[in-house]
C-alpha cells in the first residue's frame, strides 16, 4: 500500500481526536511493553483493510472508520496488527503471530468479521441515557421534541444523522431516540415518582397507565418530572403527576 507523504496528506494522517489519540497510546504502550520500539501510528479512511502493519517503516495503520463504529472492534483490530509487528513478516498468520496475538489479549483470528455501520439495513447497537436500542440505516424515526418521522442516513456511538420530509439533514445525540426505538416491548420495570404534594407513587414501565383520544397508552421512559408514553408509534409527553394514584393498577 503507498504511504508515502504525498498520498498520506491526503489521506492518511497521525492522531488527531481524542480517541485516536488513546488507541495510539495504547498501540505504542503495548509494542514498548514487550520490547519493540521506533513505531509510529497513523490513520486512514480505508475501509477494505481495517488495518495494516508496514514491517520496513515500523508504521501500524487503523481504520477511521473502525474508531467511528465501534471502540471494540478499533482496539481488537489494533492489538491484531501489533501481534504482527511482535511476530514478524515472515509469520503470518501462523502459528507464532498468533502466540504473540494471545500473549497481547487479542483474537488469534486471520480476518476480523466486521461490518460498518454505514451498509444500508444493518442493524446497529447504540448505548443511550434510557438503555441500548438497535438502529438501521434507512428506518424512519420519532426524535425526542422533533416533530414528525425523519429518516436515518448516518450512525455513529454517540449521534445519528436523520432527514426529515424536506430532505434536510440533521445531526442528533442517539438519547434523542424514542426509548422503545427497535424493541418489541418495552422495559418492565419500576419508577418511583412523586406527585404535587412531594408523596411518593410508583409507576410501571410497560403497563398502559394512561387514555387519551381513545387511545391507551403505555408509559416507556421517565426523565425528571416527564413521563413518555406510547400507542402505535404516537408518542405523548404528560406530566408525572397525572399518574398520581393510576400506576400499578
Amino acid at each position: 500500500m503507498d504511504t508515502t507523504s504525498a498520498t498520506r496528506r491526503g489521506t492518511y494522517w497521525v492522531a488527531k481526536s481524542a480517541d485516536e489519540k488513546r488507541l495510539e497510546k495504547l498501540i505504542l504502550d503495548t509494542l514498548r511493553e514487550h520490547g519493540a520500539s521506533g513505531w509510529t501510528v497513523i490513520f486512514g479512511r480505508q475501509s477494505g483493510a481495517l488495518g495494516y502493519c508496514e514491517y520496513t517503516k515500523k508504521e501500524i495503520c487503523i481504520s477511521r472508520r473502525v474508531i467511528l463504529t465501534s471502540w471494540e472492534a478499533a482496539l481488537d483490530i489494533a492489538l491484531h496488527e501489533v501481534a504482527h509487528a511482535l511476530a514478524g513478516h515472515r509469520a503470518a498468520h501462523g502459528p507464532a503471530w498468533k502466540a504473540a496475538a494471545r500473549k497481547i489479549g487479542a483474537s488469534p483470528q486471520a480476518k476480523a468479521e466486521f461490518h460498518f455501520e454505514d451498509r444500508n439495513g444493518e442493524l446497529k447497537t447504540v448505548e443511550t441515557d434510557y438503555g441500548t436500542v438497535r438502529v438501521r440505516i434507512g428506518d424512519e424515526i420519532e426524535l425526542m421534541g422533533k416533530p414528525g418521522k425523519m429518516q436515518i442516513t448516518d450512525i455513529r456511538r454517540t449521534k445519528l444523522t436523520a432527514k426529515d420530509a424536506r430532505g434536510v439533514s440533521y445531526d442528533f445525540s442517539v438519547n434523542r431516540l424514542h426509548p422503545n426505538y427497535g424493541t418489541s416491548k418495552v422495559p418492565q420495570n419500576a419508577v418511583t415518582l412523586k406527585d404535587r404534594k412531594g408523596q411518593p407513587f410508583k409507576i410501571m414501565l410497560g403497563e398502559t397507565v394512561f387514555s387519551h383520544g381513545g387511545r391507551d397508552y403505555t408509559a416507556v421512559w421517565v426523565k425528571g418530572k416527564i413521563v413518555w408514553c406510547v400507542n402505535q408509534g404516537i408518542f405523548i409527553r404528560v406530566d408525572q403527576t397525572l399518574f398520581a394514584g393510576k400506576a400499578g393498577k
